[in-house]
């Protein structure tokens, strides 16, 4: 493959994931860079060169690569010209060289995708979209309607004891105050207001380099406060250290949904994830919110199942959920083992069909409450993408980013 034969060339690119908004701006940075070296994006796996966006986030992710590997295999493609980016190849490194021996580039590694496809523009030099779209048919909105994405950060504290990202993001590496104002002014010049500040803990941001978060967020307010800010998944020991900033921003109207990665209530389960809380302290802070700016959207993660999970530390989980008025929406999940991941060398260990009927009994006490029992927004875009993330082995990316 070469520069002068680039632009005659078509690349097929694909993805496990439509859910995470860090992976979609990955992905949606590829097909630009590819774009500007002139190939052709393709939904054909008979493309000269197919690339595999890989999401490594949980083993499932895994596996859905190697069902769509088979079906790149059975289109008649030759594996030599297949690569896999993204997280999984270093979330699952030896798993993925025991069952693939086609190019394999890391996340971080893009360099060695220049060298590939002999690229006139490197990756380096391909700026990340701001706004994109998991679907080529979902429709691109209005600067007034849609989302600006901000890179705060890279990596974590990794302190998680589930999780195996941080194989692949490492520690935490903050973007420098100055370059984030630069882009929110970029992004108000353009007349976007709702804008998403992303990160994989986004409000461990700045412990890296002198700052924090709430010191950020009042820089950018100050230079304009006419906006709606959104964070991702918001880690319970930021919401109890920053508790007086985000009352005080949701009761000036700037901060409109919170989603909680709260996991669970019992706080030796906590613990044990990597994530001491004190449950009180959390719900504390959340009537504060509540009462502060009463049409705050506060939605929150959990998991059931996980190692150590008693039958009296599930009941816990349920009766709080039971008696809690708080969360408007809770996306719960059956813990299943990565291997990577600290957790997974654990004792107390539970039968995955006892983490089914856990996630069950759960779906049916929170009610209309929980993200799968919902149905007024059955259109919705992030729907649409957890539904085709959950239910197919891949997506074909093409046309997912805005702008030039």
């Amino acid at each position: 493959m070469t520069a002068d034969s680039a632009p005659s060339r078509s690349v097929a690119i694909a993805t496990n994931n439509l859910e995470c908004e860090r992976h979609i701006q990955y992905f949606s940075t590829i097909e630009r860079y590819f774009i500007a070296n002139g190939w052709k994006v393709v939904t054909d796996f008979r493309a000269d060169l197919v690339v595999v966006c890989a999401c490594g986030f949980h083993d499932a992710m895994y596996n859905k690569v190697c069902h769509t590997l088979a079906g790149i295999r059975e289109s008649g493609q030759r594996e030599a010209s297949v690569v896999i980016l993204g997280c999984l190849p270093k979330t699952h490194a030896k798993d993925l060289a025991d069952s693939f021996r086609g190019p394999v580039i890391p996340y971080g590694q893009e360099e060695a995708l220049d060298r590939l496809i002999g690229a006139r523009v490197p990756f380096s030099e391909v700026q990340a979209p701001h706004v994109f779209r998991p679907q080529e048919e979902r429709p691109a909105e209005p600067a007034s309607k849609a989302f600006f994405h901000i890179r705060i950060a890279e990596g974590c504290l990794r302190q998680c004891t589930f999780c195996v990202i941080n194989k692949a993001k490492g520690a935490l590496r903050s973007t420098p105050s100055k370059e984030v104002q630069r882009q929110y002014r970029d992004a108000l010049a353009q007349g976007y207001r709702r804008i998403f500040l992303m990160a994989e803990d986004t409000f461990a941001y700045g412990l890296d380099i002198g700052t924090t978060m709430p010191e950020l967020v009042s820089s950018l307010l100050a230079m304009d406060s006419d906006v709606e800010l959104h964070f991702g998944s918001l880690h319970s020991r930021w919401l109890v250290a920053y508790g007086d900033s985000l009352v005080e921003w949701c009761r000036r109207g700037v901060v409109r949904h919170l989603h909680v990665g709260l996991q669970h209530v019992n706080e030796d389960i906590l613990s044990r994830m990597g994530r001491p809380a004190r449950i009180a302290e959390i719900c504390a802070v959340l009537r504060r919110i509540k009462e502060a700016s009463p049409a705050v959207v506060l939605s929150a993660d959990v998991i059931v199942g996980f190692h150590g999970e008693t039958d009296e530390k599930f009941a816990e989980l349920v009766e709080f959920m039971k008696k809690d008025t708080l969360f408007d929406s809770v996306s719960h999940f059956g813990f299943s083992d990565v291997k990577g991941a600290p957790s997974f060398e654990f004792d107390g260990k539970l039968n995955p069909l006892l983490v089914a009927r856990r996630w069950d009994i759960l779906k049916d006490v929170l009610g209309p409450r929980s993200y799968y029992n919902r149905t007024e927004d059955a259109d919705d875009g992030y729907r649409k993408a957890y539904q085709a993330t959950f239910n197919n082995d891949y997506s074909f990316c093409r046309h997912t980013f805005v702008g030039p």
